[in-house]
């Protein structure tokens, strides 16, 4: 029995020691409408409770910061809300302020609730109240900050990172929610997903064009932030390819085009900015000041279709100095086939 039903039970129990010393008549059953109000009446005062904290929030304007790999950290070991969160996340390890980390924290919460309250109706309640909060960050944030980041611009990327990473984790959640829907049929509003969606899409909107009447961000903090993200994002990938233990003809060519498809995002840091009025926010001559993985990342892409031969090569004139020994190895036992070329490749690679 949980506390919903042993409330109930206990409102029937009472009502039947009233009734037997006529404390009250037979048509009255105050705690019989209680119990069975409990549930509706506890989710509204706790939506409530947390829409006002949301609010709090996003009016805050102290911009405490905080680390996002800290915060997802702390999210991972809430016990009600873990099971939500990705155990290995994607998003890249920047500086958001304490804002941020709380009104993620309080969706997760709601996230719980929604699998854990009893009826389809206080489900849908909590889902709404999703939808609500994003709604409130869209509407609010930004023009409580701008005051700020118009006298320092730097803040402006705070902002920036804080509504990625309220898109990342609004996105997990509706994942999560639809994943709970298609195990629980009726159990959630469609259009209350999809309300959430769109609020979301309104996040990654508020991101890129959050600066259409601000000059004041420079192509030197923008590339730290970009360069940062795909840094972190080269770093990911460098370590999942290293670890593979066998890797085919066809999935060398397949992987050779994915890192090199992958470095596209590359534009984002040499090509123009019209919307932050930059004819060229960086050279590629630079551009490994911003994403310091890179010249690794790229002959890690090169060492996908090289012969062993120009992989020995390559190494004497130092240019994969960049890949540490062990992961070159790897590399070569992964890609070539068990052979006398092989182990003297091997040899020859470890000099």
């Amino acid at each position: 029995m949980n506390q919903w039903e042993e409330l109930k039970s206990q409102a029937i129990s009472m009502e039947k020691t009233l009734l037997e010393c006529n404390a009250i008549v037979p048509e009255n059953k105050p705690f019989t409408t209680y119990a069975s109000n409990a549930i509706k009446n506890y989710s509204q005062l706790y939506i409530d409770n947390v829409l006002e904290k949301v609010r709090k929030e996003v009016l805050r304007t102290d911009l405490k910061e905080s680390v996002s790999s800290d915060i997802e950290a702390n999210l991972l070991n809430s016990i009600n809300i873990q099971k939500y969160v990705p155990a290995k996340s994607l998003f890249p390890r920047l500086v958001l302020s304490e804002a941020a980390a709380k009104i993620v924290e309080y969706l997760y919460d709601l996230m719980h609730l929604i699998a854990n309250i009893e009826g389809s109706e206080h489900k849908n309640m909590f889902s709404k109240s999703i939808s609500t909060s994003v709604g409130v960050y869209c509407s609010l944030r930004y023009k409580t900050l701008l005051p700020m980041i118009k006298k320092a611009g730097s803040l402006a990327v705070t902002y920036y990172n804080d509504t990625l990473f309220l898109a990342y984790h609004t996105e997990n959640i509706i994942i999560a929610i639809k994943a709970y829907a298609e195990s629980n049929q009726d159990a959630i509003n469609e259009a209350n997903i999809q309300e959430i969606e769109w609020f979301n899409t309104q996040l990654s909107y508020s991101a890129q064009n959050g600066f259409s009447d601000l000059d004041s961000i420079t192509p030197h903090v923008y590339c730290m932030v970009i360069g940062s993200a795909i840094n972190d994002l080269y770093q990911e990938v460098y370590s999942e390819v290293v670890a593979i233990k066998f890797i085919s003809a066809r999935d060398s060519n397949v992987l050779y085009q994915t890192l090199k498809d992958l470095m596209s995002l590359e534009k984002l840091l040499t090509s123009e900015n019209s919307k932050m009025g930059w004819e060229s926010p960086l050279g590629s001559e630079a551009i490994e000041k911003y994403i310091p993985i890179r010249f690794s990342f790229d002959q890690l892409k090169d060492i996908m279709t090289l012969s062993m031969s120009e992989i020995v090569g390559r190494h004497k004139i130092g240019y994969l100095d960049c890949i540490d020994l062990e992961d070159l190895l790897r590399l070569v036992y992964a890609l070539f086939e068990d052979s006398e070329i092989r182990k003297s490749t091997i040899e020859k690679i470890k000099g």
